[in-house]
């Protein structure tokens, strides 16, 4: 597993569809869709956009091995 790259996951809101598809607290999310992650600002990036209200495949490190979820991103609310 290539794991130069991904981020960092400090806190899941409740509710939310990351905590919904079972994203958890320090789990490294490696790519959307295929798509590497190598920041915060990628991580942003991809989850709006085209990508609001469609299943997107997410991959993350979770305790030494690969977990793939399926996450819906929606728009946010303020």
């Amino acid at each position: 597993v290539n794991r130069d790259h991904g981020v960092e996951i400090v806190q899941v809101v409740p509710g939310s569809p990351a905590a919904g598809a079972g994203i958890r607290s320090e789990d490294i999310i490696l790519d959307i869709d295929s798509v590497p992650v190598d920041g915060a600002g990628d991580l942003q990036r991809l989850m709006t956009g085209d990508l609001i209200d469609r299943t997107v495949l997410v991959r993350v490190w979770r305790r030494e091995s690969v977990v793939p979820l399926y996450v819906t991103p929606v728009e946010l609310r303020d």
